[in-house]
């Protein structure tokens, strides 16, 4: 009886405090409508109805209601200031509410800070001066959510909300690529959880990704999957509106026109329309007028943007001015008024940069405070083209202002996938700022213009690979170990969830995937707000200049950097004494010849004799015969080429077309840029060898043919009679080349490779197929520690081919070998014949035992090569040597032989006079 007394108690109790509870709740809710109604009809100010809510937010701190005294936080900045776009008394009233939590404790506390401070980044996010502060928000956000796990499951729509906001300010920042792993995240704990609240939102941001990517018919796919899962109006609005964009980008202005008018008509229906989304329709909607040329409707609709955006925000600052600004640019540019376009190109680069307060003449941006990168760009090139006639010198400092922007943007970001896509977005710019700065130096033949020609070149090139290589050289100075070991761990984390996804990938795999490359972000951010020398080396926008490689240069040597742009091709030569820049007209034609020639020199020769030479007399003609008399003072020729020229062996070219081989004259190696290959010094000189030959072994073939490979019974002979350490056949498996690699000071690979242009990743290297795990992946090859290999050997097929990515160069094997810390790769343009490449290899080693540097080891195995067996290109000219060239001091087997005969001769002669030996030890005694 007792015990049933005991639960009616308690059950009052409950419904009591519920009833409380659902009391409170009404009367919150009949305040707030009470003072819409009032705010509505001006009956009462903002300040007034916010002191409604303090002295509400009052009584139920006096009543210990913390739930409700909380919540009431985040419904005033929603209820007073974020209709209005407020965002700064938004943002000051969740600060307060934040403050009020100190004296809390428990689980529910943790929600609380969670929800306050996720609503405080996207406060400050809308704030176009506060970027800095909505990141470093966001960021406690998340790393307040790894440490509470919980949360997924206690508030599921929220984190999927932060996730998804978040996204959006790290695509506003300009890094699309790790944007991406933020949307992932938050659709795979919609799945997990089975939320449907705001899975509108986070399919459209992933649709921006692919559009971004230029993969339409995804981005559609997502946005019409969107569509029914909006709950509202406005909603629905945003996704039309987010339709209308994928089809101004895939130039179908009148489809998108079509979705631009379902958006508004949801819009005008919405119960609360916000102003942004108002602006933003008649943003995109000019956009499409813009590309059916209609420069009236165009000008009109842009300028009505603005208006609207000024008037309910009350400031021109930010993305959506500068987008609009830069869209009156283009209009005023086709109407041939270059003056007023050139007037709203400096307008959209004040609205994106926060530092700009002045009414002065706005120059150059401060990279740290631009909040919209993507418009500064367009409108700092769009500056530059204006400027091109009426001013070509500032025009071209112009493009320079522009590439440096680029490049300290790109440094943000911390993957390699995300520099590789943002340098394709801005690389059109390069191509024009070589055409200006070339202008004023053909004009005035000065240092200081060939000086700006030569940065351009260098920045154009291998920019991820030289931000990497930097990266490695300043770390371990400044950095704490601690923090590079919990890098490093991350690392590797991500490079074993990549490869899962690559054999046998799921959806969870690629959320794991998406957490560690936040985790890393996060890291990453940590580690430069905690090291500001590390912060001030990584960004300080160095590259070498042209006076500092001729002073590096050798005597003997010319340095010749190319860049082939859809126009036209340059050259820079450079030697001890004097340099000189070509241009040539016509780049598709050189193009279309370089092409034809590799198809030559690459195609496997049956009884034929060479059919190349002509070819290799007109490329001669055009890439080397206007500097000839430079090179004519030269032994070594160390060549930086570009786009297609990267799959070009020069050796190959002649003079006469009479199989006079540029081979026969020069010492030739290959750069990925004068800063990668004079300001790369190698720290610590190592000679040990490793081999690994996992098909040398023929009787095995039928084992390799299972997994798609053939036998290569030459591979073994290709160490000729180096001291070095080799795996064969079953002993070169990748956990033996995982446990013995490091610290080799060359690394020697004779077997497969296999190249993915279309995704690279999947490209890989081959060791003794060995169960499913015997594939080094790209990703693999990025993480490994080279940093004490001077030389890594890839005699496999193609190792020197991939995709060409703009501004980048070739995306092969081989420079991920330099990625990880390798200075020098010697490596394949086509699929190697084995025979003639182990006799190659055999000859290489042996004339670098012999003390000669690498570039011209290289050379002479190859001259050797065509003496004995033929004298067609596809057998020798495809081993090539990327990176410094060096002396590599190696023993050989003959000097061990040696030792031993020594030691052998020794042990005779001791024994034929061993009388004599032990009497004069014994006088010796006495």
């Amino acid at each position: 009886m007792r015990k049933n007394l005991l639960i009616c108690v308690f059950a009052i109790c409950v419904l009591n405090v519920w009833a409380q509870s659902k009391d409170m709740a009404m009367q919150i809710q009949q305040l707030r409508e009470d003072i819409y109604t009032k705010l509505d009809n001006r009956q009462i100010t903002a300040e007034q109805a916010l002191k409604s809510y303090k002295s509400l937010q009052k009584k139920l701190l006096d009543q210990k209601d913390y739930d409700n005294y909380v919540n009431l936080f985040m419904l005033t900045a929603v209820d007073l200031y974020v209709p209005n776009d407020d965002y700064e008394s938004a943002a000051k009233i969740i600060t307060e509410g934040i403050d009020a939590l100190k004296s809390q404790t428990g689980e529910k506390k943790v929600v609380y800070f969670f929800k306050l401070n996720a609503e405080l980044s996207e406060y400050y996010r809308r704030i176009p001066s506060k970027l800095n502060l909505a990141e470093k928000h966001f960021k406690k956000g998340y790393d307040f959510f790894l440490q509470h796990k919980s949360l997924q499951k206690k508030i599921p729509a929220f984190i999927i909300t932060f996730l998804s906001n978040y996204g959006r300010l790290i695509d506003d920042l300009g890094d699309t690529e790790q944007s991406f792993y933020y949307f992932q995240q938050a659709r795979q704990i919609a799945k997990q959880e089975k939320i449907t609240l705001n899975q509108y939102a986070v399919l459209s941001n992933m649709a921006k990704y692919y559009r971004e990517k230029k993969q339409y018919e995804n981005a559609l796919g997502l946005l019409k999957e969107a569509l029914p899962l909006a709950e509202s109006d406005d909603k629905t609005a945003s996704i039309y509106l987010s339709i209308g964009r994928c089809y101004n980008q895939m130039n179908k202005p009148g489809e998108a026109l079509k979705a631009f008018t379902d958006a508004e008509k949801f819009y005008r229906k919405s119960k609360d329309p916000q102003p942004r989304m108002w602006v933003n329709i008649q943003t995109n909607r000019a956009e499409s007028y813009l590309q059916t040329d209609n420069l009236v409707k165009a000008e009109s609709t842009y300028k009505n943007a603005l208006k609207d955006f000024v008037r309910s925000f009350r400031h021109s600052h930010g993305i959506q001015v500068a987008k609009i600004e830069n869209g009156l640019s283009e209009i005023y540019k086709r109407k041939g008024n270059f003056k007023e376009a050139l007037a709203h190109s400096q307008k959209a680069m004040t609205a994106a940069d926060t530092s700009y307060t002045q009414t002065s003449v706005y120059t150059n941006p401060t990279f740290e405070a631009v909040n919209a990168p993507q418009e500064m760009f367009i409108a700092l090139n769009a500056k530059a083209d204006l400027l091109s006639s009426s001013d070509p010198a500032l025009s071209a400092d112009t493009y320079i202002t522009a590439i440096k922007f680029a490049t300290h943007l790109r440094k943000t970001f911390d993957m390699p996938e995300s520099k590789l896509f943002y340098s394709e977005k801005v690389y059109p710019v390069y191509e024009k700022a070589l055409s200006k700065i070339f202008e004023q130096w053909k004009a005035t033949q000065s240092q200081q213009w060939a000086e700006k020609f030569f940065y351009a070149m260098e920045a154009s090139k291998s920019a991820a690979l030289w931000d990497a290589v930097k990266e490695q050289k300043i770390r371990p100075e400044v950095l704490d170990k601690s923090l590079l070991d919990q890098e490093a761990t991350l690392r590797q984390k991500i490079v074993k969830l990549q490869i899962r996804l690559l054999e046998a990938g799921n959806e969870k795999t690629l959320s794991d995937l998406s957490d560690a490359k936040i985790q890393l972000n996060h890291l990453t951010k940590k580690i430069e707000q905690e090291s500001k020398n590390y912060y001030k080396l990584k960004y300080d926008n160095y590259m070498i200049s042209l006076k500092e490689t001729q002073q590096k240069i050798d005597k003997n040597t010319a340095f010749i950097s190319y860049f082939l742009g859809e126009s036209v091709l340059y050259y820079l030569v450079v030697d001890k004494e004097s340099y000189n820049i070509i241009k040539k007209e016509k780049a598709s034609e050189i193009h279309d010849l370089v092409l034809e020639l590799y198809a030559k020199v690459n195609t496997p020769p049956s009884i034929d004799a060479y059919k190349g030479h002509s070819l290799a007399k007109k490329t001669y003609d055009v890439l080397l015969a206007p500097i000839d008399g430079m090179l004519k003072k030269s032994k070594k020729l160390i060549i930086a080429r570009h786009d297609i020229l990267g799959f070009l062996p020069f050796e190959i070219l002649e003079k006469k077309g009479q199989s006079d081989y540029l081979l026969f004259d020069y010492t030739i190696s290959y750069a990925n840029s004068a800063s990668l290959q004079f300001d790369y010094a190698i720290i610590k000189p190592q000679s040990d060898i490793i081999a690994y030959a996992p098909f040398s072994n023929g009787k095995q073939s039928g084992i390799f043919r299972d997994k798609g490979f053939k036998t290569l019974p030459a591979s073994i002979n290709e160490m000729g009679e180096i001291n070095g350490e080799i795996f064969q056949d079953s002993k070169a498996t990748k956990l033996n080349f995982q446990e013995t690699y490091r610290n080799k000071g060359i690394i020697h690979f004779a077997t497969h490779a296999q190249v993915n242009d279309a995704e690279p990743l999947k490209s890989f290297i081959a060791l003794y197929p060995e169960g499913k795990d015997f594939k080094l992946y790209t990703p693999e090859l990025y993480n490994l520690s080279l940093e004490n290999t001077q030389l890594v050997v890839l005699s496999a097929c193609e190792t020197g081919k991939g995709q060409i990515r703009k501004g980048e160069g070739i995306i092969s094997l081989a420079r991920a070998f330099q990625f990880a810390g390798c200075p020098s790769v010697i490596t394949t343009l086509w699929n190697a014949h084995d025979e003639s490449i182990a006799k190659l290899s055999e000859k290489f080693y042996y004339y670098l035992k012999k003390g000669k540097p690498t570039d011209e080891a290289i050379r002479l195995s190859k001259i050797d090569l065509i003496k004995s067996e033929s004298d067609h290109p596809f057998y020798w000219s495809n081993f090539v040597l990327i990176g410094k060239s060096s002396i590599i001091p190696i023993a050989s087997n003959n000097i061990i032989y040696l030792w031993l005969s020594l030691f052998s001769a020794v042990l005779v002669c001791m024994y034929l006079f061993r009388a004599k030996i032990a009497a004069f030890f014994s006088n010796l005694s006495r």
